[in-house]
């Protein structure tokens, strides 16, 4: 748009439930904070910035939280929530992960391989008995680069 400040997409990958290319990979290993949306009990949003590590192929990410905390406190254990998921904040970066799947509480046994993924990105990280892990598998997801050379991937096309 002429006169505009706002940037052009150059660079749109997106993928339903596919395999994440290795730059998206290399992105979301190098961010720390992201922004998940869950839905409370009358069906209303809530989004809280949080601390993210994931699985190396990207197919899920683990999150730590206090177990009555408002974005789940109502959840049970092994139940799947729909969720989002936003990662990218940097306005000099221009990279954006967005991503729509669902979340849950995951079972004492799979806190413990879930603590060994988080505590691989957060050094030092333990479970206490105050917090719980959330797990993200994302069914949609897209990423975008702001950047002058134009590429754009889709599965859709």
């Amino acid at each position: 748009m002429p006169g505009s400040s706002v940037p052009e997409v150059f660079l749109s990958i997106v993928y339903n439930n596919a395999a994440m290319e290795a730059k998206v990979l290399d992105f979301l290993k190098k961010e720390h904070v992201s922004v998940l949306t869950t839905l409370l009990p009358d069906g209303s949003p809530h989004s809280a910035s949080m601390h993210f590590a994931m699985q190396d192929d990207g197919n899920h990410f683990v999150f730590f939280t206090k177990n009555v905390s408002r974005k789940c406190g109502h959840f049970e254990t092994g139940i799947e929530y729909p969720a989002s998921l936003v990662v990218g904040f940097d306005e000099r970066q221009m990279i954006e992960f967005q991503s729509e799947g669902i979340v849950q509480k995951v079972s004492e046994a799979e806190s413990e391989l879930c603590e060994k993924v988080f505590a691989s990105k957060f050094e030092g990280a333990k479970l206490d008995d105050e917090h719980i892990v959330l797990k993200f598998t994302p069914k949609w997801w897209r990423y975008t680069e702001f950047k002058p050379e134009f590429k754009a991937i889709s599965s859709e096309d």
